[in-house]
């Protein structure tokens, strides 16, 4: 089956990965745009920094886990956000 995400996803898909593997400080982007199939140059075009791709992998995070937790509530998911803190590249 053909791949269909965007290369934005792909590049967020294959950050959240690296960073569950080995932890987001020992990942570089480099590392990450090479798993994900584009230029380093991409990386930052979408996400401006690894700082940017990381706030984007764990607020993406949160909304899968508040979409679970929806579900198996029968949709009263989390009563309060849950703010990403700020972090530097």
């Amino acid at each position: 089956m053909p791949d269909d995400r965007t290369r934005r996803a792909v590049i967020r898909d294959e950050a959240l990965r690296l960073f569950a593997d080995r932890g987001p400080e020992s990942v570089t982007g480099r590392q990450i745009a090479e798993a994900a199939g584009v230029s380093t140059g991409l990386v930052v075009h979408h996400f401006g920094s690894k700082g940017g791709l990381r706030r984007e992998v764990d607020e993406y995070v949160l909304a899968v886990f508040e979409a679970m937790l929806g579900e198996l509530t029968g949709g009263a998911g989390l009563s309060c956000s849950i703010p990403v803190p700020e972090r530097e590249p």
